[in-house]
Formats: C-alpha cells, sequence, structure tokens
C-alpha cells in the first residue's frame, strides 16, 4: 500500500521521547499504576462494551508478563529492556485512547433505523440488492439513524462497478452499523468478488450476515489416472462447478491445486489428511468426458512419484487480493456474528488497522463440502494496535488458519541518522510511528539488529534521477551506522537492500481466545509482539513439518517484504489435536556471541496436546529462543514418534516443568549446540 497524505501536504511527527524514562522499577511502577487504572476504567465501561471489558481485562496478562521480562533483562541486556518498556508505553497509549473512543461511541442502534426494504431491496434472490442497499448506507452517513438494517431474506448483491471486484466500499465512513438478522443473506455470484472492503474509517460494525458465494471458488474430485511426465485425471464430485469455468484462470494463481488423502472419516466424509503431496499452480485443464477433467501440471515430472489414484484434490480459484471482508487502515471495525462460506481468497483480513473485533463468527463449508475458502482464515498485517479475535469458529480453509506478520521496506539514501524513504507506507502507518527496527537483510540476517527513534517525519521532493518525485525523510535520533539502501546496494555487490520494520506495527495487544480452528490446508504464522494466544481449539491434519511457526522470518524484495519477528506471546489453556508432527517450532535467528538473543520471552502453559498418529518429528523444536517457559501441559500420542518430545538447540533461558507426557516418544528432550541456562525438571513421560 503505498503512502497517502491523510493530514497535511507536509507531515511533520514528533515522537514521544522514550529514551527519558529511566530504566528502573521507579519507570516500571509508573507504567504499572497506569495498567491498574486502564483496568477500573474499562470495568466500569463493561455494560456498555463486554466485548471492549474483555479485551482489556486481557491485556493484563500482557503487561504483567513485559514486567517480568524487563526485570529480568534489565541484569543482561538494557537495550532490549528498554525496547519492551517503549513496547508498554505504546500500547498503554493506544488502549487508553481506545476508552477515549468507545466512552464517546454513540449508540447505534437507538439512532434510529434504515431499513433495506425501504430503499427498493427485494430480497428475493434474483434482483441485483447492491444499488438499494448502498442507497440505505449513503442516507445512514448523510443522516442521523446510523443502523443499516437487512431483515430476513436473500439478498443477490452484485458489483457496484465494472471490472471492480468489490460490492461494498465503504470509504472514510465513521460510526456506522450494518445489521441483518437470523436468516439475513448476502448472495454474490462470483467468488472472486470481495463483498465489503471497510477503508480509512472509524467505528463500522457487522453484525449477523451470513456471506454465500452462489458459484463456489473450488471444485472437488478423486483422481483416477496419473499420467507421466505431468497428466492427472480427476473425476469431479457431484455438484462441483466444471474446472474449465473462466474464473478458475482468471484469478492470481491461474488455478491451484491441492491434495487429500484418499481415506475419508466417517464422521464428516473429509479426506482424513491435508497437504499429502506438492500442491500445483496454474495447470492446463481440459473436459475428457462425463465429469472426467485432464489437468496437465508445470514443472513436476514424472507426476507418478507425487500423486497417486485415489487422492483426493480440490482446484481453487484463488485470488491475491479477492478476500471476502478486507478491513485496511481502519479503527474499531467490528464484525460479529458473520458467517462466510466459498470465499476465493481469504475469510478476514486486516491490513494496517486497529483494536478490530471479529467475535463470534463462522467460517464453515456448505453442507456436503469440505473447503471453504481458498486462502487463509485470519490474515494481520501491520496492525498498529491488536484486537480482540474471540468465539469464532474458522474450518476447512485453504490455506493458513493464522498469518501476522508485518511488512518491511528499504531506504533509498542515509545521511548519517537521516532515512529517506520511497512514499511506500500509508499515512495512517506514518500518523503512529515512535520506532523503526533496522534488518541486515542485504547479508541475509532476519532478526531487528537495532531500534532508533523517530523524531521527525517530512514529505520531501525526490532527488534528482531517484526515479521518486517525493520521499519521506525521516530524522532519527540515533546514531546509525552504514546501511545499505536502494541506492548503493547494486554497487556493493548485493541483490537487496537492509530492510526497516515500524515497531508499533507489531500487533500488539491482539487477544485470540476460545476459538475452532479445524482443519486448515496449512499452518500458523506467529510474528507480532506482546499478545495472547488462550482457550483454542486447533484440529489439524496438514502432512505438514510443524503447525506453528514462530521464527524470524524474512521475505524480502527489492521493493520490501514480509517479517515475522516475534517477542512476548503467551499460549496457555488451548487444546491441539494434530497429526505427528512439531506443534510449535521456534526458529529464531541465533548470534552465539551475543549475550541474549532477539527472538524472546514466549509461555506455553496449561495446554493439551495430542498426535494421533505415527511420527518422525519433535512436539516441539527450540531452536534460537532467549526466554521460554513451558509449564504444566498434558502432552498424549495415539502413534509411536520416533524423536523426543522437546529438541533444543542455539537457545538460552528455557525451562520445561510439570509437564505429563503420555506416549511413544524416544526421549523427553535432545539437547542440542549453543544452550545455556536450560532448566528440565518435575516432568513426568510414561511410554
Amino acid at each position: 500500500m503505498f503512502f497517502t497524505r491523510t493530514m497535511t501536504a507536509v507531515i511533520v511527527f514528533l515522537a514521544v521521547e522514550f529514551s527519558s524514562f529511566a530504566l528502573s522499577s521507579t519507570t516500571m511502577d509508573v507504567l504499572q499504576q497506569r495498567s491498574k487504572q486502564l483496568q477500573a476504567r474499562a470495568e466500569k465501561m463493561g455494560k456498555q462494551d463486554g466485548d471492549f471489558a474483555a479485551w482489556i481485562k486481557c491485556q493484563d496478562e500482557i503487561f504483567k508478563s513485559l514486567r517480568s521480562n524487563i526485570e529480568g533483562d534489565l541484569k543482561v541486556n538494557p537495550e532490549r529492556a528498554k525496547s519492551e518498556i517503549a513496547d508498554w508505553a505504546y500500547l498503554l497509549d493506544r488502549l487508553e485512547t481506545e476508552c477515549d473512543a468507545v466512552e464517546k461511541t454513540p449508540d447505534m442502534k437507538s439512532s434510529g433505523t434504515l431499513n433495506v426494504r425501504d430503499f427498493g431491496a427485494k430480497a428475493d434472490g434474483v434482483t441485483d440488492d447492491g444499488p438499494a442497499i448502498r442507497k440505505a448506507i449513503a442516507a445512514a452517513v448523510e443522516g442521523k439513524a446510523r443502523r443499516v438494517f437487512l431483515p430476513t431474506g436473500k439478498y443477490l448483491t452484485k458489483n457496484e462497478v465494472a471490472g471492480d471486484a468489490v460490492i461494498f466500499r465503504l470509504l472514510k465512513l465513521s460510526d456506522l452499523l450494518i445489521e441483518g438478522e437470523p436468516g439475513t443473506e448476502l448472495l454474490c455470484e462470483n467468488p472472486m468478488d470481495v463483498p465489503f472492503v471497510i477503508d480509512d474509517c472509524r467505528n463500522v460494525r457487522l453484525d449477523t450476515l451470513k456471506i454465500t458465494f452462489i458459484n463456489r471458488g473450488y471444485s472437488a474430485g478423486v483422481i483416477v489416472a496419473v499420467n507421466d511426465p505431468a497428466t492427472l485425471d480427476v473425476a469431479i464430485d457431484p455438484g462441483m462447478p466444471e474446472p474449465t469455468r473462466e474464473y478458475f484462470h482468471k484469478d492470481g494463481f491461474k488455478g491451484l491445486c491441492r491434495f487429500y488423502s484418499g481415506d475419508v472419516r466417517k464422521d464428516t466424509g473429509r479426506p482424513v489428511a491435508s497437504s499429502v503431496a506438492s500442491h500445483a499452480i496454474a495447470p492446463e485443464v481440459s473436459h475428457i468426458k462425463d465429469n472426467i477433467y485432464r489437468f496437465k501440471l508445470k514443472d513436476i515430472i514424472p507426476v507418478s512419484k507425487f500423486y497417486a489414484p485415489g487422492m483426493h484434490m480440490v482446484y481453487y480459484a484463488r485470488g491475491y487480493g479477492n478476500h471476502c471482508i478486507v478491513n485496511q487502515y481502519s479503527d474499531r471495525t467490528r464484525l460479529n456474528r458473520i458467517e462466510i462460506s466459498g470465499s476465493g481468497a481469504m475469510a478476514f483480513l486486516n491490513d494496517g488497522g486497529s483494536a478490530m473485533f471479529i467475535t463470534n463468527c463462522r467460517v464453515v463449508p456448505e453442507n456436503g463440502a469440505y473447503v471453504t475458502t481458498a486462502a487463509d482464515g485470519l490474515y494481520f498485517r501491520d496492525n498498529t494496535l491488536g484486537g480482540y479475535i474471540a468465539n469464532n469458529e474458522i474450518k476447512n480453509i485453504g490455506d493458513d488458519f493464522i498469518n501476522n506478520h508485518n511488512t518491511l521496506r528499504p531506504a533509498f539514501r542515509q545521511e548519517g541518522n537521516i532515512l529517506y524513504f520511497p512514499t511506500w507506507f500509508h499515512g495512517k502507518v506514518i500518523e503512529r510511528l515512535r520506532r523503526l527496527g533496522w534488518i541486515r537483510a542485504s547479508t541475509g540476517e532476519a532478526g531487528i539488529t537495532a531500534e532508533v527513534t523517530v523524531e521527525k517525519v517530512e514529505i520531501v521532493k525526490g532527488f534528482d534521477g531517484s526515479g521518486f518525485p517525493e520521499l519521506i525523510k525521516m530524522t532519527c535520533k540515533e546514531a546509525l551506522p552504514p546501511i545499505i539502501t536502494l541506492e548503493n546496494a547494486k554497487a556493493k555487490g548485493h541483490q537487496v537492500a537492509d530492510m526497516f520494520t515500524i515497531l508499533e506495527n507489531q500487533c500488539h495487544g491482539q487477544i485470540i481466545v476460545n476459538n475452532s480452528f479445524c482443519d486448515g490446508l496449512s499452518r500458523m504464522l506467529i510474528g507480532g509482539r506482546n499478545w495472547v494466544f488462550a482457550g483454542n481449539r486447533v484440529d489439524d491434519s496438514v502432512s505438514h513439518p510443524y503447525l506453528m511457526n514462530i521464527g524470524q522470518e524474512l521475505h524480502p524484495s527489492w521493493m520490501g517484504g514480509e517479517g515475522f519477528q516475534p517477542r512476548n506471546i503467551i499460549f496457555r489453556d488451548n487444546t491441539f489435536n494434530s497429526l505427528a508432527k512439531s506443534v510449535l517450532s521456534f526458529n529464531g535467528a541465533f548470534d552465539v556471541k551475543a549475550k541474549s538473543q532477539p527472538m524472546a520471552h514466549f509461555v506455553f502453559q496449561n495446554n493439551h496436546v495430542n498426535l494421533w498418529n505415527n511420527g518422525k518429528s519433535p512436539l516441539m523444536v527450540i531452536n534460537g529462543v532467549d526466554g521460554l517457559k513451558v509449564k504444566g501441559n498434558a502432552i498424549s500420542s495415539d502413534g509411536t514418534v520416533d524423536a523426543p518430545v522437546f529438541d533444543i538447540l542455539n537457545s538460552c533461558n528455557v525451562v520445561i516443568e510439570g509437564n505429563y507426557i503420555t506416549g511413544k516418544f524416544s526421549t523427553l528432550a535432545r539437547k542440542g549446540v549453543n544452550i545455556k541456562n536450560i532448566i528440565i525438571r518435575s516432568n513426568t513421560l510414561k511410554k
């Protein structure tokens, strides 16, 4: 997302002076007192907004964890302690602002109701009701009544603009409720449609809506023949769309094949295991006869090495940006009791938003199907404040259950402590910018090397010959060493420049509680800082090395990329039922010469984990971690796991204590190279 001016022609931002925080218990006492005052304030708001009060209450666990981490880091890593104090102060600032906003939020239900039937909606499943619903929304925006009501019925909704996939684009709106009732259903013709884009809005709420895609965004079947070098013949299941339909080949992937086991569950009819063979992109598809279609794959020769008759296959019309509900650069969006089935991409995308609540929603397949979406369930990118994700059911999605990461950007030029960036940052991000994290991506490093405070931000004229009409000039408080930039990277022999991440864009304060995640086609990719994953149930059937990846990953390109720099995350009281694999895989950058490592402070406590077949991977891989507590977990395996429960290497300050383990694991723990202060005690292993 490129920079947009949201304030003035020249933007100037003065950062909070974090260096004024003394690294002392007095500083933490001040933050602790503010934390208590915040809790007391939210308690009084419980009747007004129960979800908000619950979200704030959960923050107390994060605050206590931060204090404990800071007290420890003051002794070994004062720079990290300073960073954690800055995290705590930022999170408190944002949460206090949220309290102010919620206290002033109008009661939209009592403001008056606009019934879409009064604006011409038929709700007969045949008439395009999109124009009538848009008229009702426009009337709510212009008048006093802020509730748009859709009575029970089937509302066919088509694209507002020909050639644009978006059906309802909500742009720069505030205090709007779009609400249905049980039986309210929005029908979308094309699985690549985007029902809602909520863009640069404040307090927009969607409630009690079912979103159904009339034409499924996938076709499922069974492989009946494997023909080397590169073709598969597939019998498409009854009721599925023909895989030669145009929308399969117009999406970003030009079609995506994923493969499932041949055996199915008796209770659901779903294949037992997912992703049992390499997926395939952009096949050539032709009709052979009856329900038999031929898929000619690319770059897989011979196919008999990977695929076999009897395997189930799903062919997705998967898009890059055609998600069901897109929330971008919006504050306090609320989604409640939303049901989704059939999206050609993700269910929920939160890009650059803050304090987004997703509650009591269901992402579930239609009757008789075992696919819901073609991509991720929950996707969080550059969230300046995490939200409240609670009591949702997310099943049978086409990719990751959760993906939480931040965007990386290179500087164009460095002049001492001044950095010039292309205008690739959105204005909402710039408004909340306080700190930058520098990553030596030019040398392949993935962890944050240093953090700097941004004192001033300006939009300036681009340099002659730069190719950029304007640049973002950031003046940093601290001195910077020489940086590999877009301007000098090639001359210095580097394929990519160093990268910077905005440290406020780490989804601070995210609370994911009491959800059910079932049968996704990939995993959970865990980035961000200072958040909680608790009370959830995860039923996993993916044939993949790990379920949850907690690592410092970097996917850079010339313009930037994706980054995962996790810190201070709590996993507690969850239930995991999984194929035998590494349920948690920590994969951090490790510097053997450093006093402590950048990927720090994790808790895995009071969880129930069950593995249900044979395997060869450790339950938990602990690599590159500084500070991990694994306590009070109940772990079992129905099969034989030819690996230890815990595999520890390149890590320090790890405590594994009070865990009860049953099953045929090879041993409790394997200790590898470069480990320090590893405590393993009072665990029970029964084979």
